[in-house]
């Protein structure tokens, strides 16, 4: 009796365990027959890895249909970019879209891979695309490195006055007087290599510009000739870096742009017609007081009528103020001026030791 009574009251609870298991045991089945018999997967962002994009997979995808239904553009409207023989050079980073425009229009594009340092030529044929090796690739991929403002400007000097509609809008030029120069060409650096300083330096008697970028290799840009650009070979990049160094340097000391142009900035003729005034004026004692806010034309103009001027600098750390002066106050025709800094401080314990000496 004790043993039915025992098994009547453990029954109901038999049989609820049961119940919880049976269902749990359906839950689980019907969960994983929607995913044919393999366990759920779980819930969250799927992560893939992206093939790496190259000249031939980026060609794979291009539609030679598709691409000979498009409608012409003005190839006037390629103005940005560069040019291989007469056939535009497109990265392929730069998308399908402008690929197969330009496909429609040349019937035939450079692409570059400067990733892995390919360059292709491509030609749309009525139902493929032909692939034709470059005889130069290092020359696609230079030009495809290169500021797109460099292409703008190039296309600029070729088309006007002579195709006054080609639209290109050109800013005013920018002077690049007051920028490091090496053999009478501005160095263009980041923050001062913007259109309008290109189109200065290429207006100016050597008709180039020195093009420094950082992680590049510094090229020389002559946008009106032929071979628009080369690159800077062992002994100009150092000739190059040496001058920004200095530089840099001269602007630091005189917390001053102008005045380290003076130095390393574009040569300033010697005004032969003013030799009087500046022998004159040397001789009266004349000379002008500027400072950090003087400009560069300021300072020319100083030295140009008196022959020198006195520069005073508020930075603490300065050693100054400094003599700024000609070592030449007459000059003879098409002659540079020659400019010395002093410190003043330095100039009259040098002459206080030299009256101790003669005593």
């Amino acid at each position: 009796m004790l043993l039915l009574r025992t098994m009547h009251c453990a029954l109901p609870a038999l049989f609820i365990a049961a119940l919880v298991l049976i269902l749990g045991c359906t839950a689980y089945d019907d969960d994983a027959s929607s995913y044919g018999g393999s366990p759920p997967v779980p819930r969250g962002p799927i992560y893939t890895i992206s093939q790496p994009l190259t000249i031939d997979s980026f060609i794979s995808k291009m539609n030679p249909s598709r691409i000979n239904a498009l409608e012409s553009r003005m190839v006037s409207s390629y103005y940005r970019l560069p040019f291989y023989e007469r056939i535009p050079i497109i990265n392929i980073q730069s998308g399908y879209q402008l690929v197969e425009q330009a496909l429609k229009d040349f019937r035939s594009v450079v692409l570059v891979d400067p990733v892995n340092q390919e360059a292709r030529q491509i030609t749309l044929r009525v139902r493929n695309l032909e692939q034709i090796p470059l005889q130069d690739p290092a020359s696609a991929l230079l030009l495809s490195s290169l500021n797109p403002n460099v292409h703008i400007l190039r296309r600029h000097l070729k088309h006007v006055p002579v195709d006054t509609g080609y639209p290109i809008t050109m800013p005013d030029p920018i002077s690049t007087d007051h920028l490091p120069h090496w053999r009478g060409i501005p160095v263009l650096t980041a923050n001062d290599d913007t259109l309008g300083h290109m189109l200065y330096a290429s207006k100016q008697p050597n008709e180039a510009f020195w093009h420094y970028r950082q992680d590049h290799t510094p090229v020389l840009v002559t946008p009106k000739l032929d071979n628009l650009v080369s690159e800077a070979d062992l002994r100009e990049k150092n000739r190059l870096n040496n001058l920004l160094t200095s530089y840099g340097a001269a602007r630091i000391k005189y917390s001053s742009s102008a005045m380290a142009s003076l130095l390393y900035g574009k040569e300033i003729p010697l005004d032969e017609h003013l030799n009087d005034d500046r022998i004159e004026n040397k001789r009266k004692g004349r000379y002008n007081d500027l400072n950090q806010q003087s400009s560069r034309p300021e300072m020319i103009d100083a030295l140009q009528r008196n022959g020198r001027f006195y520069y005073y600098d508020s930075d603490r750390s300065s050693t100054g103020p400094f003599e700024v002066k000609l070592l030449e106050l007459e000059a003879r025709p098409g002659e540079f001026m020659q400019i010395n800094i002093e410190s003043v401080a330095r100039r009259r314990s040098i002459m206080g030791r030299l009256r101790i000496f003669r005593i």
